[in-house]
């Protein structure tokens, strides 16, 4: 049988008032997406096929069928047999990541069609299906960019497959450029509204500074065997001093894991390290997760509790999935704010005394420099 004419013709009519971002289109994109992962990989490509094809036909979101039985009609009115219509229906299953985030599928089968229709909700495509599903929606465009933080940043560091992390790079690296630029055509400082100016002595910060000067020497210590990929047990004592972290052996080998994966990539977003830390070790690290993003990038601010209470910002949420999506806008507010307050006379004036007072530490990022001058006014 023609499963490909035959499946378009069935969702054709399955989708006929469909302007959200699903339908047709988004079926053969991901049956694509499908097979060029599964040239990889040892699978039934006829499961992959007719998963993929069919692996919206009983979308929750649209439409309220039970058991999968639009995707079971096609099927059984196919001739297809009851174990093959089985495992395509487990692997339609496991597609969804409003119902499975981060878990992984069982089969081959089902990690190559979760794979190939989360790459179709990243890069420009993804993009412009979150806009036309949030439009149907009567959502806001700020709104449909808080789904970036919700779920698209996320599916990178979520592939299952090798074919699939590599088709997803690009396509990861356009939504952060994609939303760089979204913030910066509208956060600009509006008129008679300037950018909040933390309220630093800078000559009694500079002396704070003196007196911790080692610290700083430590924290470029960390950056340089970070950037020479040494890091082994000493770089682990030394980060876990500077940054006081407080947590058990199981939970450090966690994260310094993570970390070692992810000097590997560019490109990791914050919410992806919150994601993570929060599935391997049961708790929300909101602060360990941006340190471990400014070692990645050191460009990267730290999560700042100053920086938050000074911006009228406070993490809510009343499950941890509430909190994490949160903290994640959170984060970006406060990556917003070190943008603007970097054009500022007073950042400028930081940065250069920073530099005349420490010179052997000029390589350390303007950023840096800054949240250095925010950590020696806490006291």
């Amino acid at each position: 049988m023609d499963d490909t004419k035959d499946a378009i013709t069935y969702l054709e009519k399955l989708f006929e008032k469909d302007a959200d971002g699903h339908g047709t289109d988004h079926a053969l994109r991901v049956l694509g997406n499908a097979m060029r992962i599964a040239e990889r990989e040892k699978c039934d490509l006829q499961v992959v096929k007719l998963a993929a094809l069919l692996h919206d036909a009983d979308d929750h979101k649209l439409f309220q069928t039970k058991n999968n039985e639009n995707a079971r009609k096609y099927l059984a009115e196919h001739g297809v047999d009851e174990e093959k219509t089985e495992r395509i229906i487990e692997a339609i299953n496991s597609v969804s990541f409003s119902k499975n985030g981060s878990n992984k599928p069982k089969t081959v089968e089902g990690r190559i069609v979760q794979d190939a229709d989360r790459l179709d909700a990243m890069g420009a495509v993804g993009v412009a299906r979150t806009f036309a599903y949030g439009g149907s929606r009567g959502r806001s465009l700020q709104e449909s960019i808080a789904h970036f933080h919700e779920k698209l940043l996320l599916l990178y560091g979520l592939m299952n497959t090798e074919t699939g992390r590599l088709l997803a790079r690009e396509r990861h690296e356009f939504l952060l450029t994609f939303l760089k630029e979204w913030e910066r055509e509208t956060t600009a400082v509006t008129p008679g509204k300037p950018c909040f100016i933390p309220a630093i002595d800078q000559d009694a910060a500079i002396l704070a500074l003196k007196k911790r000067e080692k610290d700083l020497v430590k924290y470029q210590w960390i950056m340089e065997k970070f950037a020479a990929g040494d890091c082994g047990a000493e770089f682990r004592r030394k980060y876990c001093g500077f940054y006081r972290v407080r947590r058990d052996q199981a939970w450090q080998r966690e994260y310094f894991g993570l970390m070692d994966r992810y000097a590997k990539r560019k490109g990791v977003a914050f919410g992806e390290i919150l994601l993570r830390l929060w599935q391997k070790t049961g708790r929300l690290e909101c602060s360990f997760a941006s340190k471990m993003l400014a070692t990645l990038d050191d460009s990267m601010p730290i999560w700042d509790g100053r920086v938050l209470s000074a911006l009228s910002l406070k993490l809510t949420g009343k499950t941890p999935e509430e909190k994490l999506s949160n903290a994640v806008l959170l984060y970006e507010r406060i990556v917003s704010w070190y943008g603007e307050f970097q054009k500022t006379e007073q950042a400028f004036e930081m940065v250069r005394r920073f530099d005349e007072t420490f010179p052997g530490l000029s390589e350390i990022s303007s950023v840096k420099k800054i949240d250095f001058f925010l950590w020696a006014g806490k006291g």
